[in-house]
C-alpha cells in the first residue's frame, strides 16, 4: 500500500526533475535567461538597439530583456559591479579593468539651430562659428561631445566661447531650436522630428561618434555570450 501511494508521486518528482534537466541545459545554451542591458539615447534612434535586440529576439525567443535607458558613466559603473550584463555606450579611452567593447555604430555630427538663426540655410564653414554660443550634451566626465566640440574648433581655428552644458541631447535641441545656442548633436538625433529646429552639416568636418557594446570580460553567462556573438556577427564594420 505503502509504494503504490508513493508511486503517482514518484512519477511526478522524476517528470519535474526531467524538466529542471531540461533547462538547465538550456540556459547553458544560452536558449533562455534574462539580461539586464543599459543604452544611450543614440542607441535606440541609431536603429542600432532595436535591430540588435530585434534579431536576438528572433534567434532567442525565451530570452527576457531588462532595457534602461542610462548615460555612458553610469553604465560603466553597473557593468563593473555586475548590476548590467551589456551596455550600448559612448566608447572612452580608458575602461574599468576586465571591461571588453565592440564596435556598433558611428554617425556624423551635425548643428541643431533655431531655423532664424543666420546659419540655418546655406553652407556653414568651421570658422564662421566662433562667435557662436554652444549648447553641448555633457555628464560629469571629459569624454563625449566636448571633445567634439574641441575638435571642432581645433577645424575652425577658434576657441569656444560660451558654453551651456545639459544633460541630454532633447534639452539640448529644444534650447537650439528656441535660440539659446548651437547644439552639436549625432545625426541619429534627427529622428527624434522634433519641431522648429533644423540641423545643419558642417563643411569638411570630418568628426564622428561612435557606439560600442560593452560587458564584462569575466560574465560567463552563456545568453550574453549569446547576445555577444550575435552582435559581432551583425554589426557594421568599423572605418
Amino acid at each position: 500500500d505503502a509504494g503504490t501511494a508513493l508511486l503517482p508521486e514518484s512519477r511526478t518528482a522524476l517528470a519535474q526533475l526531467e524538466r529542471a534537466a531540461v533547462a538547465a541545459r538550456r540556459a547553458g545554451r544560452g536558449e533562455i535567461g534574462r539580461l539586464a542591458v543599459g543604452y544611450v539615447a543614440s542607441a535606440a534612434l541609431s536603429g542600432v538597439l532595436p535591430r540588435a535586440l530585434g534579431e536576438f529576439r528572433v534567434a532567442r525567443p525565451q530570452v527576457e530583456i531588462d532595457l534602461v535607458a542610462m548615460e555612458t558613466p553610469r553604465q560603466l559603473a553597473a557593468l563593473d559591479d555586475g548590476s548590467l550584463d551589456l551596455g550600448f555606450l559612448r566608447p572612452r579611452s580608458h575602461y574599468p579593468d576586465g571591461i571588453e567593447t565592440r564596435f556598433v555604430h558611428e554617425d556624423d555630427v551635425l548643428l541643431a539651430m533655431t531655423p532664424r538663426h543666420r546659419l540655418a540655410h546655406g553652407r556653414i564653414d568651421a570658422a564662421t562659428l566662433a562667435t557662436e554660443r554652444f549648447i553641448v550634451p555633457q555628464f560629469d566626465e571629459q569624454d563625449g561631445f566636448g571633445e567634439r566640440l574641441q575638435q571642432l574648433s581645433r577645424h575652425g581655428g577658434f576657441e569656444p566661447g560660451p558654453i551651456l552644458r545639459v544633460r541630454d541631447f532633447i534639452t539640448a535641441v529644444t534650447l537650439a531650436a528656441a535660440g539659446y545656442g548651437l547644439a552639436l548633436v549625432p545625426r541619429s538625433v534627427t529622428a527624434l522630428s522634433l519641431s522648429g529646429v533644423v540641423y545643419r552639416p558642417i563643411s569638411g568636418f570630418t568628426g564622428t561618434v561612435r557606439l560600442v557594446a560593452a560587458w564584462r570580460r569575466n560574465n560567463g553567462s552563456a545568453v550574453l555570450q549569446a547576445l555577444v556573438a550575435r552582435l559581432a556577427a551583425t554589426a557594421e564594420t568599423h572605418p
